[in-house]
């Protein structure tokens, strides 16, 4: 896969309350998610998230998202995150918390950084299932969220209160006794030591045993 090229932040200095425009280079089938951020700790805002197309040669295009400044903040700092597997950790956040998946949420050509509007219309009464999470996995608004689609042991409600996947069991698609879930191991003094799950993370740490860095 390849990586995206040139990506930049433009902006006129003659101008500064005008827009700022992140752009890069994108490529076919690769997701893409801007992180934004007022610190380099703390990336808790998703400003953009696009699929890259084939553009007129087959080989990308352009991608951009413009954005007002900040008002009140000295500075910002962005990171553009990107991967072409749907499985992965990439692809399986549900950056906007509206309980779609990043990558599903782009192969439906939905807005994955922006939550979809709650309703619950349910003909029969309402039942705890936003409208638009019943008809994305199930196609219409018949489930009453008592029912459990995958067999998973989970039930839809509860799929819904938890962001995960109603009609896809998540620990038989991924890891046979799996929860579908991260799970993680920890030493004596509480320190990260191992994790398991359907995203395999490698960790690196110092000589006392403290976590650098995961990936």
């Amino acid at each position: 896969m390849a990586a995206p090229e040139n990506f930049r932040i433009e902006n006129n200095p003659a101008t500064p309350a005008q827009p700022y425009k992140l752009k890069w280079w994108g490529n076919p089938d690769v997701y893409y998610v801007v992180e934004g951020g007022f610190d380099l700790v703390d990336w808790d805002f998703y400003l953009h998230a696009v699929k890259g197309v084939a553009g007129p040669e087959g080989s990308g295009q352009a991608e951009a998202v413009q954005f007002a400044p900040f008002p009140g903040e000295k500075s910002a700092f962005f990171r553009l995150l990107y991967d072409s597997d749907p499985f992965s950790l990439l692809g399986l956040t549900d950056h906007d918390g509206d309980g779609i998946a990043t990558a599903l949420e782009l192969d439906a050509s939905m807005d994955a950084a922006v939550a979809e509007t709650v309703t619950d219309s349910d003909p029969s009464g309402p039942d705890g299932l936003p409208d638009y999470w019943e008809i994305f996995y199930f196609g219409d608004l018949s489930r009453d969220g008592e029912g459990d689609f995958d067999g998973d042991g989970i039930l839809d409600k509860f799929e819904w209160q938890a962001r995960t996947n109603p009609i896809v069991d998540q620990a038989a698609t991924f890891i046979p006794g799996s929860t579908g879930l991260l799970e993680y191991s920890y030493n004596l003094l509480g320190r990260l030591q191992t994790t398991s799950g359907p995203v395999n993370l490698t960790f690196a740490f110092d000589d006392e045993g403290n976590l650098e860095s995961a990936q």
